[in-house]
């Protein structure tokens, strides 16, 4: 599965990481969902049945989750109203997704190179670049060999096993003690589901464990297969990018190909030679 990665130039992000580590560092920064450029995404409608329908229900799997957290008001939900109203209200205020989300990385990915809108937003308008990588979905079955939930994502997040992003016209809708709700399903509604106003992205990603918070983590420098240089890239930079680019050859011996986005003569497209 071939995946890329839009970038924008080396201007440093709040956190210190700069574009050209995926390069000399092979690391990719995971973002919180509260940093997005869509209000919405990892957002879903957070509903709260009422006491009596949640001890009915009787699912654990929310309420293990936001105990992980340290959500206040949880701990003490079956047995103590006053949990419950806390809880209550933290989910109505906004603050339980914002402490959920919050302490999440996602990275994301794409499965086009060539669309106008997303070398805007993300690779400053065309000035920055995108890198493709070649995943290996078999190795998911590797990763399940993992002995534990946090070498599980360790492996995931090195070989890029990101996961398609669902599109949907109404809003995810989630409360607190869903009886049978499975874990992946959970993190569906939570995490990867998004407006379909945005299907053109095409996008994937990887949501990485309560682990892994936001922040830079390492990939398989194997998977690095092309760097697509944006139409308006500076000369200085492009000069800078193709340094990294040859580091990150010799450092890892792989064969990095460097293309290059052009405007179309006919139509408004994106036109990439050699690819």
């Amino acid at each position: 599965m071939i995946l890329y990665k839009y970038l924008p130039l080396d201007d440093k992000n709040d956190k210190g990481f700069d574009s050209l580590k995926i390069f000399t560092d092979k690391t990719l920064w995971y973002s919180s969902p509260l940093d997005f450029n869509d209000p919405f995404d990892c957002k879903p409608i957070m509903k709260v049945p009422s006491l009596k329908d949640m001890k009915r229900e009787n699912g654990d799997l929310f309420k293990q989750v936001a105990v992980n957290l340290g959500v206040k008001g949880v701990k003490k939900l079956d047995s103590d109203r006053r949990s419950y109203i806390g809880l209550k209200n933290n989910v109505e205020s906004g603050k339980f997704l914002r402490d959920l989300t919050g302490k999440v990385g996602v990275t994301c990915f794409s499965e086009t190179p060539k669309e106008i809108l997303m070398w805007s937003h993300y690779a400053n308008n065309h000035k920055g670049f995108v890198v493709e990588f070649e995943v290996i979905p078999s190795r998911y079955e590797e990763c399940l060999k993992s002995i534990s939930e946090k070498e599980l994502f360790d492996c995931m997040i090195y070989n890029l096993l990101a996961q398609p992003v669902k599109y949907t016209q109404e809003r995810p809708v989630l409360k607190p003690y869903i009886k049978g709700m499975k874990e992946g399903e959970l993190v569906e509604r939570l995490l990867h589901s998004k407006s379909s106003i945005w299907q053109y992205e095409r996008e994937h990603r990887i949501v990485a464990s309560l682990m892994h918070p936001p922040g830079p983590y390492r990939f398989n420098p194997s998977l690095l297969k092309r760097v697509v240089v944006g139409m308006c890239m500076p000369d200085d930079y492009l000069q800078k990018l193709k340094k990294a680019v040859q580091f990150f050859e010799q450092k890892n011996q792989v064969q990095v190909q460097v293309l290059y986005a052009n405007e179309s003569s006919e139509h408004y497209a994106v036109e990439i030679t050699g690819l």
